[in-house]
């Protein structure tokens, strides 16, 4: 009797917790039918950072839930406090900060070219093949020594890559400001965007 009061109280308690936010699962926020959310946490004080947010995410025509990160602390708990704001969070993609980028790579993930915009879809199509398999990209350039021993290290793993140098024939400034590149080599996986340059990293990717 004991034990079915205890699975009566669990129960009771998942049955709350999924009524309160929504399914959170995989570290991640989705809905009743497992659809991902998309969520935006500010703060009043947010400033800039968080308007190039709101900006972007409105730019896409990207329906977003915007929440205020103490008016909503329990839900904040479950998927993690942030170093930094805004917090985007879609599905189990988290993004703290503010790159174009990685919102760009987050939201592909999820809703494909229909969360593009027109030039992120052109740059975005050249990681796939002709078959719309995912492919490595790695963005880089001629001096970057990471981006060297990233090379090498797939080709040693006989794991065919595109190398885009962003600076031939000249300096790629507008993709570079559209992928967020803040440093070498920022590498993709289709519309993944992998954290880290190991080869580990891109490995689990794939």
């Amino acid at each position: 009797m004991k034990r079915i009061v205890i699975l009566l109280f669990i129960l009771a308690g998942v049955f709350h917790f999924k009524n309160d936010i929504g399914h959170f699962f995989k570290s991640g926020l989705f809905d009743e039918n497992g659809n991902p959310r998309i969520v935006l946490f500010i703060q009043n004080d947010c400033g800039k950072p968080c308007n190039m947010a709101r900006e972007d995410l409105n730019a896409r025509g990207i329906e977003y839930e915007e929440l205020d990160i103490h008016l909503n602390k329990q839900l904040v708990k479950e998927v993690g406090f942030p170093r930094t704001l805004p917090y985007l969070i879609v599905g189990k993609e988290k993004v703290q900060g503010y790159n174009q980028g990685k919102y760009s790579s987050n939201l592909a993930q999820y809703f494909g070219d229909l969360a593009l915009t027109s030039y992120e879809e052109s740059i975005y199509q050249k990681h796939f093949d002709n078959n719309g398999d995912p492919i490595i990209v790695l963005y880089g350039t001629a001096w970057c020594g990471y981006c060297k021993k990233l090379r090498k290290a797939f080709n040693e793993h006989n794991m065919p890559f595109l190398d885009y140098d962003v600076e031939k024939p000249v300096k790629q400034v507008e993709l570079i400001k559209t992928l967020g590149i803040t440093g070498y080599p920022t590498v993709y996986v289709g519309y993944e965007r992998v954290q880290g340059f190991d080869i580990k990293a891109v490995q689990a990717a794939l």
